[in-house]
Order: structure tokens, then C-alpha cells, then sequence
């Protein structure tokens, strides 16, 4: 492999890590981000249920509380509550015995639902590639934040819960995902692209100081201008420079080399005839 293609090998490389490593720190805000967003809109949306729930357990005539949980208002409200919340799979009601009363799906109620893990340390303590694991469980794992509780000090009449499906988040964090793909790709593509280009002007001297050796290793030059007739601008064009000067002082030398051995050969020539001349004439 030339030198070339190792430097160039070697940029494509660097910048494909550089590329790779901000794509890592991007998705792990992304992840971040869509599970902060989705505790903040899972309390907000409890905040609001529970206050509807205290709405109807109070409006008169006072009924008892699996007759005043029957509320059309309540249960429409429930029922469109969630169709916008993104990965809020349910908002239910349930009363001490996690029997549900009322619920956002209408076929769960009066269905038996023990509590499920708190969403919350997931989102506060959790790294990013537990978090991973939990958008990218095989089997489906339902949370919830932890429930508000309705009633006195002594007795709970019903709590409201929440309940969070992380499958749900992967919807939301497609898009982003598929942008900072996009991104990384292009600049990937980008950079091999720079790379080459850059390479192919900062190394073209150096291909001319290589085809000038082989010249010089062949006993051929080519004409070029005086070195002081050029501005170097960088080492690679000195260098050239100085091979330019170095096949221009071979060249001479070659010349001189000739014209010697054209002289010996003369003097050679003439000291034969004088040889021949000496012995015809002694004969």
C-alpha cells in the first residue's frame, strides 16, 4: 500500500470515528430527551386525570364511588386522554384492591391489575444503555409512575395510575434516529470525498519528484526551469526543486562525462596512428 493510500486510508478512518462518536452522543440525547419528555407528559397527564377523578367523586348528588367512576364525561375524557400521549399506553382508576373502575380502555374495567415497576428511576438513574435495553426489550414491559391517591388520611377511596409503555418511544425516536443516520452518512461520504481531493493536490508533487527519479534512475531528464526561477510554497515543492537541480547537474556532468570520453577516445585514435607512423617508418 502507498503512502498515499495510507494517509488517505487513515483520514477516512479518523473521521469515520469522529462521525461515530458524535452520532453515539446524539442518540443518547435523543434517548434522553423523548424520556424526560415522556415522565413530564405522563405527570402532567396524571395531574390532569386525577383532578378530573376528584371532579366527579363530588359532583351532587354524592354517589358511591363505583356509580360516580360510571360518569360519561369521565369515561369519554379518559378514552380520548391517551390518544394523543405517545408512549402513555393507559390512564386508569382503581380502587384499594387494584380492582379498575375506570380506564381509558373500556374493556379493562372491572379487570384485576397489580402495580408495575416505576418509571421513574429509569428515566432519573438510569444510563443511556440501560435505557436501550428497556426500548429494545423483546418481551413488553408496561411501567407506571408512582399513583395519586384519592381519599382521606385514613382510607383510600381510589388511586389513579399511569401506565407507560417504553416500546411505544421507539415510535418517536425513529425519525431523530433516522436524521442523525443521515447526517453521519453524509458527512462520512463528505469527508472520503475532501480526503481524496486534498490528497490528490497535496501529493502531486510528490508524484513529480517520483517520476523525475525514475528519469534521473534511467539517465533521462527532463527540462525544467531553474530552481531560483520557482517559489517554493511548501516542503514537497523545495524538495522538487532541489531533484530538479540535482537531474540538471547530472545532466551536465553526463555531458561532461562524453565529451571526456570523446576526447580520450581521439587521444587513444591519435597515439595508434602515431604508433602505425613510428613502425612504417623504422621498416
Amino acid at each position: 500500500m502507498t503512502l498515499r493510500a495510507k494517509l488517505t486510508l487513515g483520514s477516512v478512518v479518523l473521521t469515520s470515528l469522529m462521525v461515530g462518536l458524535v452520532a453515539v452522543v446524539d442518540f443518547q440525547n435523543v434517548v434522553q430527551q423523548q424520556f424526560d419528555t415522556t415522565l413530564e407528559r405522563a405527570s402532567n397527564l396524571q395531574a390532569v386525570a386525577t383532578a378530573y377523578v376528584t371532579l366527579s367523586l363530588n359532583r351532587p348528588p354524592r354517589l358511591p364511588v363505583p356509580e360516580a367512576l360510571r360518569d360519561p364525561d369521565l369515561r369519554k375524557f379518559l378514552l380520548n386522554i391517551t390518544g394523543t400521549s405517545g408512549a402513555i399506553l393507559e390512564v386508569a382508576v382503581l380502587d384499594p384492591q387494584h380492582m379498575i373502575l375506570a380506564d381509558s380502555d373500556p374493556n379493562r374495567i372491572g379487570v384485576n391489575s397489580p402495580p408495575y415497576p416505576d418509571f421513574t428511576p429509569i428515566v432519573a438513574s438510569a444510563n443511556w444503555f440501560q435505557k436501550l435495553q428497556v426500548l429494545l426489550r423483546r418481551h413488553t414491559q408496561y411501567y407506571q409512575l408512582p399513583e395519586s391517591k384519592l381519599g382521606s388520611e385514613q382510607e383510600t377511596l381510589v388511586s389513579v395510575r399511569v401506565v407507560i409503555e417504553p416500546a411505544l418511544i421507539r415510535k418517536d425516536i425513529g425519525p431523530d434516529i433516522q436524521k442523525t443516520a443521515l447526517v453521519a452518512v453524509l458527512s462520512i461520504i463528505g469527508a472520503v470525498f475532501v480526503t481524496f481531493l486534498f490528497s490528490a493536490v497535496a501529493f502531486r508533487p510528490l508524484g513529480h519528484i517520483g517520476r523525475m527519479l525514475d528519469l534521473a534512475a534511467k539517465g533521462e531528464f527532463e527540462d525544467e526551469e531553474p530552481a531560483s526561477a520557482k517559489t517554493a510554497s511548501d516542503e514537497l515543492s523545495v524538495m522538487a526543486s532541489k531533484v530538479s537541480l540535482l537531474g540538471q547537474r547530472l545532466r551536465g556532468a553526463q555531458s561532461e562525462v562524453s565529451d571526456l570520453r570523446g576526447n580520450v577516445d581521439r587521444l587513444l585514435q591519435d597515439l595508434e596512428d602515431a604508433v602505425f607512423i613510428f613502425d612504417r617508418d623504422r621498416n
